[in-house]
């Protein structure tokens, strides 16, 4: 994961604690809830939905499988029926969550006025019961919608043809901050762009939640900037970045991006690799899952170096919707690991390799103990420091109907500063290389092998 920008979370999960009956189908939705099953929910819900007793338990379900499987409008729908009609059976705090993420919703549907009136509305109605925690999350996006408000809508303009976009991979070699270990190598995904006409090369990361223009380039292209200071944690950094709009036509291929909000920030590449040989300003940004959700589907063909963007989109296959936005914005594909074992891994092409987090080590730490080897593990992803791992030899994943081979995979025991309680683990580039075809698709939220 090469950016981590958090501003947004939906912390809608506090709404699950209403009172439920004992019927199978309101029993159903709520393990499933509990259990963050919510790729089963998914399939069951519309099956199971007139068969629920609790209507209220039935929005806020379907409130959080529409934020989950990016439904933006179908959220604000259900949200608003909620905040209407079921107002009385909410206690504050679950009012709060709820309307903090119809914020977050409107503000990814660039409806920057009405996010910033209504925050106005919230703030004014419940700000008395805000946390300091609250205060916090509420004021950051205050300040967020202020800047924005006045702003226009991102265009895009898409050809009637499948688009292709050059998309190859960087590597960097350095050694530790210790000198300890050398030769440590990094690889990056890395796509070919165009800002009015002028050819960058931007990394291609999908475990990064906004797009980021580094500082040497805007004296190239046409922004618009902000006040607003951002933390964007990096590979081992923290930096700080501001809030800018891209006033000049960013191009992938053939379609084009124009009046998109963007970060700008150093080169923090600079810092990770103070000693490797080479002009790192070649790189002057990142297009982060922010842009990419909005091209709807991709499919990677890293062994033709290219990335297609099609006319039209694929079907759902057969086998159904298998990826969901987490609670933190990361895009996550559920898998089986060893026939047996599901697990959630995050998607990111900002990360070199794939691993297993200390959730996954946690459930199944007796097998992995009496089976794996243990030893320090130098990840340059996770700051160069020494690690206590586990390396799975070998092991079949399995997501949609493929299965692939995969040969030392480390597993950490130990909470790392990037991990995500929901998340078992990262599927990074290293998975992405090896592979004819990936099919991500966030409109019909599926990820194949082909």
């Amino acid at each position: 994961m090469l950016c981590k920008f958090k501003l947004f979370i939906f912390g809608i999960f506090t709404l699950i604690s209403v009172h439920v009956y004992s019927q199978d189908a309101d029993t159903i939705i709520t393990n499933s809830l509990l259990n963050k099953d919510y790729i089963g929910l998914e399939k069951q819900f519309p099956i199971i939905e007139n068969d629920v007793k609790n209507s209220t338990l039935k929005l806020v379900s379907k409130t959080i499988l529409d934020t989950r499987f990016n439904r933006p409008y179908d959220a604000l729908n259900t949200i608003d029926t909620l905040l209407m009609k079921h107002q009385t059976k909410l206690n504050v705090n679950q009012l709060i969550e709820l309307c903090y993420t119809k914020l977050t919703v409107l503000e990814e549907l660039q409806e920057y006025n009405l996010a910033y009136a209504e925050l106005q509305n919230f703030v004014k109605q419940l700000g008395t019961y805000f946390s300091n925690d609250d205060l916090v999350k509420f004021h950051a996006l205050q300040k967020h919608l202020f800047y924005l408000k006045d702003e226009q809508k991102i265009q895009i303009i898409k050809p009637l043809a499948d688009t292709q976009i050059p998309f190859g991979k960087i590597e960097f070699v350095d050694n530790d901050k210790n000198n300890t270990v050398s030769n440590i190598i990094t690889t990056v995904g890395a796509v070919r762009i165009k800002i009015n006409g002028k050819e960058f090369i931007f990394l291609f990361d999908t475990g990064s939640e906004k797009t980021i223009i580094f500082n040497h380039l805007t004296d190239l292209i046409n922004l618009k900037k902000t006040e607003g200071i951002y933390n964007i944690l990096g590979i081992g950094a923290l930096e700080k970045g501001s809030l800018a709009i891209l006033l000049d036509e960013l191009s992938l291929g053939e379609i084009k991006f124009k009046n998109l909000p963007v970060l700008i920030s150093d080169n923090y590449l600079k810092k990770l690799f103070p000693d490797i040989k080479g002009d790192l300003n070649v790189i002057g940004g990142i297009i982060g899952i922010d842009v990419i959700k909005k091209l709807g589907e991709i499919q990677i063909c890293p062994k033709e170096r290219k990335i297609i963007v099609p006319f039209i989109e694929s079907e759902l296959p057969q086998f159904g919707k298998n990826i969901i936005f987490d609670s933190m914005n990361n895009l996550t594909v559920q898998g089986i690991l060893n026939g047996t074992q599901l697990i959630n891994l995050q998607f990111d092409t900002g990360s070199s390799i794939t691993r297993l987090f200390e959730p996954y080590y946690l459930r199944y730490q007796k097998d992995i103990e009496s089976k794996y080897e243990k030893r320090i593990y130098s990840d340059f992803s996770i700051e160069f420091q020494k690690n206590e791992v586990y390396l799975l030899p070998s092991s079949q994943l399995k997501i949609g109907d493929s299965e692939v081979l995969m040969n030392n995979i480390p597993i950490y025991t130990k909470i790392l500063h990037q991990s995500n309680p929901e998340i078992d683990g990262l599927l990074g580039l290293d998975f992405v290389v090896n592979q004819s075809k990936i099919i991500l698709n966030t409109n019909k939220m599926f990820f194949c092998i082909r």
